[in-house]
């Protein structure tokens, strides 16, 4: 949908006496669509409203809006941060992230260890990544990201109070998982309940907060401030 300045845009130009015209644009859009299958509704606006400000030698002569509409199965994303209860639920845990319909996250040294233990894969610590004050991320086969827990998750928790733009994110895991819950639309948090001894270390930072808080505060971000559809489950 565009308001007229679109397909307006250039006219009386030698390329278009007439304008753009819905044919020339509908041409444009395709031929994005052909080169770019995976392009998203904002980045397609952006090129037809860049392109008509384009035609119009960069001083638009008229309102020039688009919005572009993409129907598509959500994107999911499942979240693992923490042991289950009891250890009959590893084997749980770790089939759930190896055959989750989506893209799956790993926050936590145990998590991690539980899961490649359970599926007979190797960690390997990606030191290469810039990380800053966080832990560096990890790799496991067939798991997107893999990063610390509590420090990591707080971090992201906090990036997502702030809303900055995907552009303006830090090169960081928290960063990196940001940018993965911003590009889904469902995501899934299962959280383990037991308690991790590493949190109950008296020289920690007193405001280093228990896992499931800060997971229930940023299941509560995402539903509240970007919409997403977010189901907690805790093992």
């Amino acid at each position: 949908m565009f308001s007229d300045g679109v397909n307006q845009s250039g006219i009386g130009r030698n390329e278009y006496p007439f304008g753009w015209d819905n044919d020339g644009v509908e041409e444009f859009v395709q031929g994005q669509i052909d080169v770019h299958p995976d392009i998203s509704a904002h980045d397609l606006a952006k090129c037809i409203v860049r392109q008509a400000i384009k035609n119009d030698r960069f001083i638009p002569k008229d309102d020039i809006s688009c919005a572009v509409i993409y129907l598509r199965d959500p994107r999911r994303l499942l979240i693992c941060s923490g042991p289950p209860f009891n250890n009959e639920k590893d084997e749980f845990l770790a089939s759930t992230v190896d055959n989750y319909p989506g893209k799956t996250i790993i926050c936590g040294g145990t998590t991690s260890q539980i899961i490649a233990r359970e599926l007979h894969r190797q960690i390997q610590i990606d030191l290469d990544i810039p990380i800053g004050d966080l832990p560096p991320s990890a790799k496991i086969k067939g798991v997107n990201l893999v990063t610390e827990g509590i420090l990591t998750l707080g971090a992201v928790a906090e990036i997502l109070e702030n809303n900055p733009s995907l552009d303006s994110l830090p090169d960081n895991p928290a960063g990196n998982i940001v940018k993965r819950i911003r590009e889904s639309d469902m995501i899934d948090l299962m959280v383990g309940t037991r308690i991790n001894e590493a949190h109950q270390d008296p020289s920690l930072p007193v405001e280093l907060e228990i896992r499931r808080n800060v997971i229930k505060k940023i299941a509560f971000l995402l539903e509240d401030k970007y919409l997403k559809k977010v189901r907690l489950q805790f093992i």
